[in-house]
């Protein structure tokens, strides 16, 4: 319809293409950025030692270790003693 009236090619896609599609722009970038900061904070987990440190220390809460005298740490804040 739009070139019936006679619409050039950047007037369609500024007045028609665009507009139509922003909302699935943005519902696209909200799944995007959920997804990359999931895959920042468990690269972070397998990667580094200290790692963000919140996440760490919450992640660690939850598994028991043994330290290298043979004692369970339940706390898991020592973490120069993992075995």
């Amino acid at each position: 319809m739009a070139r019936t009236f006679n619409a050039s090619r950047f007037q369609i896609l500024t007045k028609i293409v665009i507009p139509a599609n922003i909302s699935t722009f943005i519902n696209s970038l909200k799944v995007n950025i959920g997804l990359s900061l999931v895959g920042v904070i468990s690269g972070e987990f397998l990667v580094s030692k200290a790692g963000l440190r919140i996440f760490n220390s919450i992640w660690r809460s939850g598994i028991p270790t043994r330290l290298s005298n043979g004692e369970r740490c339940d706390t898991c804040s020592c973490s120069s003693n993992y075995v």
